[in-house]
């Protein structure tokens, strides 16, 4: 069989580090490369073929996944790319200037900006799909059909490993959508945070009054909520059922070890 970059690669480091297991470096380095590849495909074609940045496209494509409406909010444009709800701020505007959105007031609440998908950007999103200039197609076609669908099954029980909730974000569905457009108070039971101190364990536990500061805010580590004991931050502290004998029953299930 005719050799890769990446046997050239293995057979370096093999002689470096004699326990290297070559069949996973070439597994793993030629997923990496075969993404790395692909993404920096993916930026030029977007920039050189639709006169699109990569953001301007993400943007795109959330909103072109948010039901038929191609509807959201700010912060849920900002939460997509990771970002803060001020930060989205100029990406917005230069889209808008081009005609790929518009900003509309929300019809239930005043204070709140609606960003719809206008029929422009929604053209400009499509038109990334072509199959001509899909590097992804032109990868894969090294492949038979059967091989395709026997890589497709390996890559996912190797997915199941590591999947667990909010590996990969999904736009909102319509009826989520919906969902999401409900009035909340403090009092609801949302399963947001309370500011938690301790250090890490094997529990989850989290009260329904959100005091606006997170665990992984306090503690300097992403929120994963896995905190032993729940005590909220002085704003909130006598306040919150977590720390009452009433507070057992609004507590989520340990969960398991990692």
């Amino acid at each position: 069989m005719q050799q890769d970059s990446v046997d050239r690669h293995i057979e370096h480091w093999q002689r470096e580090i004699p326990e290297l297991d070559p069949l996973v470096e070439g597994v793993i380095t030629r997923m990496q490369m075969l993404l790395r590849h692909l993404h920096q495909t993916r930026q030029a074609t977007l920039a050189d073929t639709y006169g699109l940045e990569e953001h301007e496209y993400a943007t795109l494509h959330f909103l072109g996944g948010c039901g038929p409406d191609h509807r959201a909010t700010p912060s849920e444009i900002a939460a997509w790319h990771k970002m803060s709800p001020s930060g989205i701020t100029g990406r917005l505007d230069a889209l808008e200037k081009r005609g790929y959105i518009r900003r509309l007031p929300s019809s239930t609440d005043r204070r709140k900006v609606i960003v719809e998908l206008t029929r422009e950007g929604h053209q400009a999103w499509r038109n990334t799909f072509d199959p001509q200039t899909d590097e992804e197609t032109r990868v894969l076609a090294a492949l038979t059909a059967e091989e395709r669908e026997q890589l497709n099954d390996m890559l996912r029980r190797m997915m199941r490993v590591v999947d667990r909730p909010g590996l990969l974000t999904t736009p909102r569905s319509a009826e989520s959508a919906d969902a999401a457009t409900e009035q909340r108070s403090r009092f609801t039971q949302s399963l947001l945070p309370c500011g938690a101190r301790g250090k890490a364990a094997r529990v989850s536990v989290i009260c329904r009054y959100f005091c606006g500061r997170s665990a992984g805010l306090l503690l300097g580590v992403p929120p994963v909520h896995q905190w032993a004991g729940c005590r909220c931050c002085n704003r909130c502290n006598k306040r919150c059922p977590a720390n009452t004998q009433e507070g057992s029953s609004h507590l989520t299930t340990p969960l398991s070890s990692r």
